[in-house]
């Protein structure tokens, strides 16, 4: 059984990092939106995972995302803020009986209102790390914010569709 989630989460870090990688960071919608679905590996590892191991898995699949994209560690530092942040943002938004053990934050386990103040209060801190590293210049800072905003909604909306097609599949 342990064995099966393992595999699970390592074809699912692997398939992202490959999809966003090769095919999602050679696609602009409407010229200038690139969705980075591959933040979801991170949101959807167990509740109740180890902090330190959360931490260390977001440092190297950043790493993994930069090296895939060539990119100057903008995806390490965001995937490590993120992981870093998890254990907060959690505990922000954790029911008043707490967790289940062995919880997944899903729609399934968590429900529709948690899900999506969870997952998009840690996308958008994705993005605004990602989009601040990248411009790295506060005369831009209004750029920043649009593209954080907009990517982040964007981003969004793809990843609870696929959650909601996940959903669907394990009624």
């Amino acid at each position: 059984m342990l064995n099966n989630i393992y595999t699970k989460y390592i074809f699912l870090f692997i398939s992202l990092a490959l999809l966003q990688a090769y095919v999602l960071n050679n696609i602009l919608f409407l010229s200038f939106l690139n969705p980075y679905l591959y933040v979801y590996a991170i949101l959807t590892l167990p509740i109740q995972l180890n902090r330190t191991l959360v931490l260390i898995l977001s440092f190297i699949y950043g790493l993994l995302i930069d090296i895939l994209s060539s990119s100057y560690a903008i995806h390490t530092f965001s995937t490590t803020v993120v992981g870093f942040i998890r254990p907060f943002i959690l505990k922000i938004f954790s029911p008043f009986d707490g967790y289940e053990i062995n919880a997944i934050p899903s729609i399934k386990d968590c429900g529709h209102i948690w899900w999506l103040k969870y997952s998009f209060t840690l996308i958008i801190l994705h993005n605004l790390c990602l989009f601040t590293i990248e411009e790295f210049n506060y005369k831009k800072l209004h750029y920043i914010i649009f593209q954080t905003l907009l990517t982040s909604i964007f981003t969004f909306l793809i990843l609870y569709i696929l959650e909601l097609i996940k959903n669907k599949k394990l009624k």
